[in-house]
């Protein structure tokens, strides 16, 4: 009968202590914000996360949410790269620099949609020019 009061006095201290959760608020993370040209966010994307230690190695992989963000806390200064894919042929590689002070730097910055429009003109006004010289020296031959 002792045993008993006993585990009846001792079960419902285990179901207090027995398994909590704590949760802690804290700056520091590093927000990014991933979209396509047309400002549509890229939802639901995987993200890999590499460190400054091992660059071939993930540190950490995620998705972004539905409005295309991503964030994470560095824990170590260095260049922090985050790869960033669709799934569909779309996505983005990144180099993010963290300094003493903990604040990222983009390292890298990718073409804009005007950087990418001129450079295809000039490409295909190029290969035009060169098309047409070696099609007019043939017939001077």
């Amino acid at each position: 009968m002792k045993k008993l009061l006993i585990v009846l006095l001792i079960f419902p201290l285990t179901l207090i202590w027995g398994h909590g959760v704590n949760h802690e608020v804290s700056k520091g993370a590093v927000f990014i914000k991933i979209t396509y040209d047309d400002g549509t966010p890229m939802s639901y994307s995987e993200v890999i996360l590499f460190s400054p230690d091992k660059q071939d190695v993930g540190f950490q992989q995620g998705a972004t949410d539905k409005n295309g963000c991503f964030a994470f806390v560095p824990d170590r200064v260095g260049q922090w790269k985050v790869v960033v894919s669709d799934g569909m042929g779309h996505g983005v590689s990144e180099i993010i620099e963290i300094d003493e002070g903990f604040i990222p730097r983009i390292s890298q910055r990718g073409w804009n949609k005007w950087h990418k429009f001129i450079t295809g003109i000039s490409l295909i006004f190029g290969l035009t020019g060169l098309a047409l010289i070696f099609k007019r020296k043939k017939k001077v031959a």
